[in-house]
């Protein structure tokens, strides 16, 4: 019966995604994250960058979504950050290994509970040519807090607080004890613009044209085609190896496969499942693979009758045969996700939670004492991204079995934050990516009561206890002591179902086998393209 429920998955997936490719001709979201391999996270790199020779000049590198915009705090998403990290750089930063590091910031100290001092490295300069001063740091983060769209990564911030002592120290305050400080310093909208190139160009045109201290400076942005950038010669680190970074924009996630085994690109992000085995077997290509950081999930909108209703959302839990849908929608290679929160994060737990074992029958039960014994009609947002829309198909197929009819209302990528932030849908489909792989930036802003409309918390979930222990666990300096904060968020978070987590899948990324030196990072945000050469 299993086996036959994904052959009838598979066909209506096939299906979907064939029409919707013929009357859509629009990006599907980019930054879907694939499944493990057996492959290190690493291509050879050299002992010493000094005097290292490339055959190719060029990088080139497909990914599936154009972003809307290069100016940090005006996005969210993971493939506009892959790109962003060329240009920008944060006083902390995260290497390769998900480690976080001194960036910008040569030291710091903690000054008391609510304050840290941070020494700047001198002589950095910006792509326009300006050197960095503690006025861009004030700059930066003061922009960053009067952001409406990063409410939530902000929000402990104390603007005025943020003040240059001189011009290589920096006093960062925040409003309240704020343990996870660093590591938010170490995300892309914290990045450091040049005060100067923001004003002098206007926002609009920022946006179009970045200037950070990474080690790529922006050179052109050709709508629908590719963003090119060039090596920054006075990069601080010492300048890339290449001449050229180029990130192509192609939608389809075949197209990238073929682009890639035909040479026209480097290194393709998102490589789908079906494509891991064809490409290890090519002598011209590798696949590079690290356990993932991304969630994807299903959230109830507690706004909208019947979601309002714990034992509405439990039947669907127990209608929803998650593994069914990992198999099928990553070829088997993935395993169903339990808990709302990735296994790398502090605080991760099974003991205790409430898991929703796959039972037809009981979800039959519930759904009857909620008044739908009959049925119902039900709704489910989501994006162009071909995963989502997979799994949304799998989830329709699963649930009618129970009475629950489902309709997948797909959104434009450019319009879908605008209708999500309205909060008029039935539910979401989620794909979560937790880049500094800090417990607070995926529970505090996904489960907060005052982050709706919008601002993190997609639910509109509210509960006294878990807003509690998430400030007791931000505010506490003993992570012993905030794990546990966050382990028992955990047992409230799944007795109440607020979400349905479907998989925490792996990053996944091809290259061409001449690439050496680069590594990719575990959240999808990759930043040692300036150590890439070629063989």
């Amino acid at each position: 019966m299993k086996q036959m429920r994904k052959l009838v998955a598979l066909l209506l997936i096939a299906c979907m995604l064939f029409m919707a490719s013929a009357c859509n001709s629009n990006p599907e979201q980019s930054d879907t994250i694939e499944p493990d391999t057996t492959n290190s996270g690493t291509a050879t790199e050299p002992e010493s960058q000094t005097g290292t020779v490339t055959t190719k000049s060029d990088i080139n590198f497909a990914v599936s979504l154009e972003p809307p915009t290069l100016d940090p705090i005006k996005i969210d998403n993971v493939t506009s950050y892959l790109v962003m990290t060329a240009a920008y750089e944060g006083l902390m930063k995260m290497d390769e290994n998900m480690s976080l590091t001194l960036g910008l910031a040569e030291s710091y100290e903690q000054v008391d509970e609510l304050t840290y001092r941070f020494k700047l490295r001198q002589g950095v300069k910006f792509q326009n040519g300006e050197e960095l001063k503690a006025s861009d740091v004030v700059f930066s983060l003061q922009r960053l807090a009067a952001e409406p769209l990063k409410e939530s990564v902000a929000a402990p911030l104390d603007a005025e607080g943020i003040v240059a002592e001189d011009d290589y120290t920096v006093i960062v305050k925040t409003k309240y004890p704020y343990s996870p400080i660093l590591t938010a310093l170490a995300s892309t909208s914290f990045s450091i613009v040049s005060q100067k190139a923001v004003e002098s160009m206007g926002e609009d045109e920022f946006a179009r044209h970045p200037v950070g201290t990474g080690p790529w400076k922006f050179s052109s942005w050709t709508t629908g085609s590719e963003i090119v950038f060039e090596r920054f010669d006075d990069y601080w680190d010492g300048a890339a190896i290449c001449e050229k970074l180029v990130f192509k924009i192609i939608p389809e996630a075949s197209s990238r496969v073929i682009a890639l085994e035909a040479g026209d690109v480097d290194i393709i992000a998102d490589v789908p499942s079906l494509n891991i085995q064809s490409l290890e077997s090519n002598p011209d290509t590798k696949v590079l693979s690290k356990p993932g950081m991304r969630i994807f999930a299903c959230e109830f909108n507690q706004l909208i009758t019947p979601f309002n209703d714990v034992r509405f959302r439990q039947a669907l839990m127990y209608a929803t045969d998650v593994q069914s849908i990992c198999d099928v929608v990553w070829e088997g290679t993935e395993e169903a996700a339990l808990v709302p929160l990735i296994p790398s994060a502090a605080g991760y737990t099974l003991d205790g939670v409430t898991i929703y074992e796959y039972n037809p029958e009981k979800a039959k039960e519930l759904l009857a004492e909620c008044g739908y014994a009959d049925g119902i009609d039900v709704s489910i947002a989501t994006n162009e991204d071909t995963t989502r829309n997979k799994i949304c198909v799998m989830l329709q197929d699963q649930w009618k079995d129970v009475g629950v009819n489902l309709t997948i209302d797909v959104h434009e990528q450019a319009d879908y934050t605008a209708y999500l932030r309205k909060m008029e849908y039935d539910m979401m489909l989620a794909g979560l990516n937790n880049v500094t792989n800090d417990t607070d930036a995926s529970l505090y802003f996904s489960f907060n009561s005052q982050l709706w409309y919008g601002a993190g918390n997609f639910t509109a979930y509210a509960n006294d206890k878990v807003d509690e222990l998430l400030d007791l666990a931000r505010q506490s300096g003993d992570i012993s002591e905030s794990t546990a904060y966050y382990e028992e968020v955990l047992r409230i978070l799944t007795a109440d179902a607020v979400w349905l987590p479907i998989c925490v899948p792996s990053t996944v990324v091809g290259i061409r086998s001449n690439v050496n030196g680069f590594e990719i990072s575990a959240n999808g945000i990759h930043n040692t393209y300036h150590k890439i050469y070629f063989t």
